[in-house]
């Protein structure tokens, strides 16, 4: 199950020794899932791997998220901006900053990842937008987690390959506007599959996605990223193993 940074920077990550090991381990892989195809073509092309491909939608988080009618997920009229989904430097949160107006209203979730990467963004943060800047250090439930992002107007992604997945899709399925590089592997699967997503590495437009949009990212995320879709596509990667 390829999730990103299992694969991606492997030899800036791992001693020669693990490289070889990783390596060759791939090469005997029967089967590899992922829910971007993209990231299969990538470990096929950088590995030599002759696994065969079975798509997936792999966790509960990449379903069309819906905020708990028990959880308060009433937007306000403050347009607030997530910067980042984790604490790794792979975030490229400062790129970011420097392009964000000192006024914006910036939202970073850093409860997992580099701690001292973490320190340094909420300082630089806090510097740049003062009490303006929300920082998200620990873990929250699944249920305020989402109705955090239901607040949320725009999601900037700046990692420069496959990450975020599970945010991304949420923010496409609450129907607001997501920035994501346009040289990595989530962004032609998710155009491909017809969403309306924008362009880290080119102007950032810090408004709401205008209606239409909006509900047809809505709409077309219910129905690609339902739950019934990964429940399948679980059934079809064990049926494909018991074959195998």
């Amino acid at each position: 199950m390829v999730w990103g940074g299992d694969v991606y920077n492997i030899e800036n990550n791992l001693s020669r020794f693990y490289r070889y090991c990783y390596r060759h381990i791939l090469k005997r892989i029967s089967t590899i899932s992922t829910t971007v195809p993209g990231d299969y073509d990538f470990v096929k092309g950088k590995y030599g791997v002759n696994a065969a491909f079975v798509q997936s939608l792999m966790y509960y988080s990449h379903v069309a998220r819906r905020p708990a009618p028990t959880v308060s997920s009433m937007q306000t009229d403050e347009l607030i901006v997530q910067v980042g989904n984790s604490a790794d430097p792979l975030n490229c949160h400062l790129e970011i900053f420097d392009r964000l107006p000192p006024d914006t209203s910036v939202f970073a979730p850093l409860a997992y990842g580099d701690r001292n990467y973490g320190k340094m963004v909420v300082q630089e943060g806090r510097a740049r937008f003062g009490e303006r800047f929300d920082a998200m250090t620990g873990f929250i439930a699944f249920d305020d987690y989402t109705a955090k992002l239901n607040n949320v107007s725009v999601a900037i992604f700046n990692h420069p390959r496959q990450a975020a997945m599970g945010n991304c899709i949420a923010f496409l399925s609450l129907g607001k506007r997501l920035y994501i590089r346009s040289d990595t592997t989530p962004w032609s699967y998710f155009r491909e599959l017809g969403f309306y997503v924008f362009d880290t590495l080119g102007e950032l437009e810090l408004s709401p996605l205008p209606t239409a949009m909006s509900q047809h990212n809505i709409l077309l995320a219910r129905q690609v990223f339902s739950e019934e879709a990964l429940l399948n596509s679980w059934d079809t990667l064990i049926g494909q193993e018991c074959c195998s």
